[in-house]
């Protein structure tokens, strides 16, 4: 008996011996590897349309061993598979993890507390105000319903006229409510606005959640060493817009370049080297386009977009509040806006583009169709801030052996309305983008929702017509077209025009639509008379048998009320049949050039000053008996 029990303490004994040994283990090895916290500061930033990528290093000197480097005061919005550590020296780098260090994150300060619950007292206020204006028309309803008192043998002068008096008393009083209500309302409506903007700003200044870089590495001897960290960051962006100036036609264009930058990442960006790429890593001033005019038994169809601007609030699908200095961009271009302290955005939509894409700090980005000219639209909040661990070391983020610098001069616009100089920059192309090098550095703080940079200013010739099409609106627009637009990188963008040294409207700069010549409307000129009328003694409907002939004619009347000559190109259209027992006959044009494949008809008109022109248009379509209806 006394064996198993002598055996069972030797494996007991070596059972401890190895816990020992295992233990004595993790304790050298915890002792071998020095953790090390490196601050650094931001160095270089590439802004994209969406997100940044930020460029830090850190050179020091490291003993022999294993290390745990952890770069601290990393923004929270990190793209964990962005992450790129680089290191130089005798080394081996074993792991890079990405953490979020919650706890060091600040409570939302008492102020911006307070003022959200300001806001919530004002709604409810509100709300009070809109049950008390409904009581009261329900009220106003009732007295209405029963103004009238029936008449009988027994009623009385004086009983009618009080209850009229007791009537126009009480509606006056009602009324008077009202209007108080109203204007109450109002101003809790416009004090609600400010607060909306000062929480915009209060939030800005929040200082979020920090993240941390932990990167271990294997010094093979004690060295100097160089670690290079480049990583992708959320909450910053930019868009491009123009300013358009000219003075009158025949003059060159003043072109000025403007980045609309927002920076909320967390972390001030100080004097550091700021790039803008056109990459992606992650009131109607255009001048209208006709459609061919499609012929079908449904009824005509003209093919028309109905809009070309789109209007919107922006919500939190939540509580329902509105998203504060969002961005806003047409899906896949340049152009972009942001949300005010309502919510509110207007964004110009170019030609064949219908979505939209929208992005916010701790939110999921979204793209929607553009289904109306006003939308409302709501954004589910998510963040996702897992550690993560990544294997790529050291790929840069933009092959820069792709890029080849060309610098580009020009000179300041002097009707600019601009507040900044232009900024000193070089413009580096690539096979797909563009890249704006700003050549000093540049500060950009944490909470900055949008801070315009006067980038450059270019003088470009241009050449200039009228255009018109009355069939959809009966005005001339004035059309710049620049040839050789590809040597001045432009990408598109929401342009600010300034004609004759007044503001009238925004146009769009949108280069994926042009070829040899890049045209925008400069809005619409009123000093030229257009009219388009349906001539009723050519227009008419004809039976034969099985067919209906309807016939068609439109006169043309333009006038130029300039002291200068014009060209104007006037543009309508025939309608082009899709059906077999459809035909169309072109009956008269007086002179105009056709386009058979979409049907327009255009006149070049050279008017001097007080001249007027006039032209015809006259076309038949013959169609199966009782069909005339698919003809407008």
């Amino acid at each position: 008996m006394a064996l198993p029990q002598l055996d069972m303490t030797i494996k007991m004994n070596q059972l401890i011996y190895i816990i020992i040994c295992i233990l004595l283990s993790l304790s050298i090895q915890a002792q071998d590897i020095e953790k090390i916290d490196i601050e650094t500061q931001v160095e270089k930033v590439t802004v994209f349309l969406d997100g940044a990528q930020i460029h830090r290093s850190h050179q020091g000197q490291f003993d022999k061993g294993v290390h745990e480097l952890k770069f601290t005061g990393l923004s929270t919005y990190v793209d964990k598979n962005s992450i790129r550590v680089n290191g130089q020296g005798p080394l081996t780098i074993l792991n890079v993890e990405h953490k979020v260090n919650y706890l060091e994150g600040e409570q939302e300060e008492k102020s911006s507390v307070n003022i959200r619950k300001q806001i919530r007292q004002i709604e409810d206020s509100i709300n009070l105000l809109n049950v008390e204006n409904e009581i009261i028309e329900s009220q106003l309803g009732f007295l209405h319903e029963n103004r009238k008192v029936p008449a009988s043998p027994t009623s009385q002068l004086a009983s009618l006229k009080a209850a009229a008096k007791y009537y126009r008393e009480k509606v006056s009083e009602l009324k008077k409510q009202q209007l108080l209500i109203k204007d109450a309302s109002q101003r809790l409506q416009q004090k609600k606005k400010r607060l909306r903007k000062q929480l915009g700003e209060k939030l800005g200044e929040t200082k979020p959640t920090s993240s941390t870089i932990i990167v271990n590495v294997d010094m093979k001897s004690s060295s100097n060493a160089i670690f290079k960290l480049d990583y992708l960051v959320g909450g910053a962006g930019w868009y491009p817009t123009y300013d358009i100036r000219v003075e009158k036609p025949n003059d060159p264009i003043q072109l000025v370049y403007k980045a609309n930058v927002r920076q909320k990442t967390g972390v001030n960006w100080d004097k550091v080297q700021v790039t803008f790429s056109s990459a992606m890593p992650t009131n109607n001033r255009l001048a209208p386009e006709l459609k061919p005019y499609y012929l079908d038994y449904y009824g005509y169809n003209e093919n028309y977009r109905r809009f070309n601007k789109v209007q919107g609030k922006l919500l939190d699908s939540e509580t329902g509040e509105p998203l504060i200095f969002a961005t806003v961009n047409v899906a896949g271009t340049t152009i972009g806006t942001e949300t005010d302290v309502e919510g509110n955005f207007s964004l110009m939509l170019p030609e064949g583009k219908n979505h939209i894409r929208l992005s916010y700090v701790g939110y999921k980005t979204k793209v929607v169709p553009v289904s109306s000219p006003n939308m409302t639209i709501e954004m589910d909040s998510g963040v996702d801030l897992e550690s993560v661990v990544v294997v790529d070391y050291s790929v840069p983020l933009v092959n820069q052996d792709q890029i080849k610098e060309t610098r580009v001069g020009g000179t300041r616009g002097k009707q600019a309305p601009m507040t900044n100089t232009p900024i000193p920059l070089q413009t580096e192309e690539s096979l797909m983008n563009f890249e704006f090098v700003i050549d000093q550095a540049y500060s950009i703080p944490n909470g900055t929702n949008k801070r315009t940079l006067e980038m450059k200013t270019q003088t470009v010739d241009a050449e200039f017509h009228y255009y018109a099409v009355p069939k959809l609106d009966e005005l001339a627009y004035l059309v710049a077209g620049i040839t050789g637009w590809q040597e001045y990188q432009l990408i598109a963008g929401e342009a600010q025009v300034y004609y004759e040294n007044t503001f009238i409207g925004s146009s769009l700069i949108d280069p994926s639509t042009s070829s040899d010549t890049l045209s925008f409307s400069l809005g619409p000129d009123k000093n030229i008379s257009i009219e388009r009328e349906l001539i009723k003694d050519f227009s008419e409907n004809r039976f034969f048998g099985s067919r209906t002939e309807v016939t068609k004619a439109y006169r043309f009347r333009v006038q130029n009320n300039k002291s200068t000559a014009v060209s104007i190109s006037l543009v309508d259209q025939i309608p082009i049949s899709k059906i077999e027992k459809v035909e169309v006959d072109v009956l008269e044009t007086s002179g105009a050039k056709p386009y058979p494949e979409s049907g327009k008809v255009e006149w070049t008109l050279e008017l001097k000053p007080g001249e007027k022109a006039e032209r015809i248009l006259r076309y038949q379509v013959i169609v199966p008996r009782g069909q005339g209806k698919i003809v407008e």
